[in-house]
């Protein structure tokens, strides 16, 4: 009998109402789910116990081979539990299309920061990276009342080479400095603090052709499977140096300028040359893919609608039980091309520039959802097929072991796929943005990564969280990739990561941390400065434009 109906029998029986919900919730992870909804309807005091943390971390981490960065794990486990995919795809970064490390990540913010407490006296090197430079308003302030020269830092340095400082502190010196150069020369302080209104507002504002997005799908500390991709532009449209570019744009395209007229299919144009000659305008959307089996693998293959205007790399992949990889979403010359276009003659109609209203008329808009995501179950990696047989036979070179790990076998499933109801699909809508640019976005969503969290969790070494932006090192030399990355030691639970965090104890979250979260937070607090003057100038311009 379920326990449920022992207890609405039992009135009388109050002994389970009385126990901690500690005793309670250890008790309940017996049960199954169905018997864990019917005895919560016995009472409050059980329903809380049903409610508590221990209870639904056990049970996520009994059912999925992963471990996500959440807050709440019931609600993780409602999430999971409600999916219908065993591939999760979950956002995890908005970046410009260049290689190097990330300024942060562009997330919603589920609460207010308890860095936003901070008082402009605690500003300063006792607090780690994250809750220092969150609330920029509040560092500048402080910056403000305080002197640094290159004097100081020439101190620093010259301590660490005696082993009195350490790399940390010195870098955290010559930020500080930057910053005040940085304050001087623009003689202004910014009151920019990412807020979690302000950060859906600007996820929702990046909705294209009417279209809405549900923002829970971009919220940090949460499990929300991703169904939309975001891309914007990383320039203004109206800056001379963008209106440069796209006239390089449609000689690259079509081999013309605007003021010729447009022929498209030339034969020295860069979109027939190939597609690692292409540039792009258009911000990269960063996909985490995660398979959460304990013991099948996956392998999936991502089809694009129209292969001229959108990118994916990489576009085939095996996932180990308990693996995860990034995927990086793109636009191509011709796709942002049509999006401006698109916009252009949205705004202007009659008025419309003649080249955009031909490629209009010729490539018409931009399809809705581009990307579809097939994914299948497949044998174990030990249990290959008896049939199969490698092909080719070419030599591989040391740092390319990792892709070609299992490149013949995912060819070989896909093309032996014995029915379709093996193959599952998933779709991705894109929303491509010609003049919400990435700087405006950037603005409001970009907050300091946060690492101390996948150290608490002890992730595992392929599931480290992405900071450095290299697709191409990324899947070819994964070795030099994680020299670059350099988070070993960083997240490392170990007598060598105990040493390399050097700082101890944050005032705000009590973490360690050491000489690479300095420099990612070096470079977070330098980009949001680059975007708070670009965005002054911006406000200038309209000013003068207006008045």
């Amino acid at each position: 009998m379920p326990p449920s109906q022992i207890l609405r029998q039992e009135p009388g029986n109050v002994s389970l109402e009385i126990l901690c919900q500690d005793v309670a919730s250890k008790i309940f992870i017996h049960l199954s789910i169905d018997e864990i909804a019917k005895t919560s309807l016995v009472s409050k005091a059980v329903c809380q116990a049903c409610r508590s943390e221990d209870l639904w971390h056990f049970k996520f981490t009994a059912r999925w081979n992963l471990l996500p960065d959440v807050e709440s794990w019931f609600q993780a486990f409602k999430a999971a539990y409600s999916n219908t995919h065993d591939l999760w795809m979950t956002h995890w970064n908005i970046v410009m299309p260049q290689d190097g490390d990330s300024p942060g990540r562009c997330v919603i913010l589920k609460h207010d920061d308890s860095s936003a407490n901070i008082s402009e006296e605690n500003c300063d090197n006792r607090c780690c990276p994250r809750c220092r430079y969150s609330n920029v308003p509040k560092i500048l302030s402080s910056l403000c009342k305080s002197s640094i020269d290159e004097a100081e830092i020439e101190t620093v340095a010259h301590a660490l080479n005696r082993g009195k400082s350490t790399g940390a502190r010195v870098i955290e010196a010559s930020t500080r400095y930057s910053i005040l150069k940085w304050i001087l020369n623009t003689k202004h302080l910014p009151t920019i603090f990412p807020r979690s209104k302000t950060q859906r507002n600007a996820f929702s504002q990046a909705a294209t052709f009417h279209r809405k997005i549900k923002t829970r799908q971009f919220e940090d500390n949460a499990l929300n499977f991703m169904t939309d991709a975001l891309f914007f532009n990383v320039c203004e449209s109206f800056l001379e140096p963008n209106q440069r570019e796209m006239n390089q744009v449609r000689r690259e395209l079509y081999g013309t300028s605007s003021e010729e007229v447009m022929t498209p299919g030339g034969i020295n144009t860069v979109a027939n040359l190939g597609a690692n000659l292409e540039l792009t305008q258009h911000s990269w959307h960063i996909v985490k893919f995660s398979n959460p089996d304990y013991v099948r693998p996956i392998t999936f293959r991502i089809l694009v609608q129209r292969r001229d205007c959108f990118a994916v790399y990489p576009s085939e992949g095996f996932l180990d039980p308990g693996e995860s990889c990034y995927i990086f979403l793109s636009i191509k010359l011709l796709g942002g091309l049509i999006s401006q276009a698109t916009e252009a003659l949205n705004v202007q109609r009659e008025e419309v520039d003649p080249f955009l209203a031909n490629v209009y008329q010729h490539e018409a808009h931009l399809p809705f959802v581009p990307f579809c995501v097939r994914y299948m179950h497949c044998t174990v990696a030990p249990c290959i097929p008896p049939s199969f047989t490698s092909r080719g036979g070419t030599k591989t070179r040391p740092g390319q072991a990792a892709v070609s790990k299992y490149k013949n076998v995912i060819s070989y499933l896909w093309d032996h796929v014995a029915t379709e109801t093996n193959v599952r699909t998933q779709y991705l809508s894109a929303h491509v943005n010609a003049n919400y640019s990435y700087q405006d976005f950037c603005l409001n969503t970009l907050t300091p990564l946060n690492l101390h969290s996948f150290k608490e969790l002890g992730h595992r070494v392929n599931d480290t969280p992405l900071v450095h932006v290299a697709p191409n090192l990324m899947y070819r030399f994964p070795r030099l990739f994680e020299r670059l990355q350099n988070l070993n030691l960083e997240l490392e639970v170990s007598h060598a990561g105990e040493a390399y965090r050097t700082e101890k104890s944050c005032i705000v979250c009590k973490r360690d941390w050491g000489q690479r979260t300095e420099e990612l937070g070096r470079h977070h607090i330098l980009q949001m400065l680059i975007f708070v003057a670009g965005a002054q100038q911006q406000r200038v311009k309209m000013k003068n434009f207006m008045f």
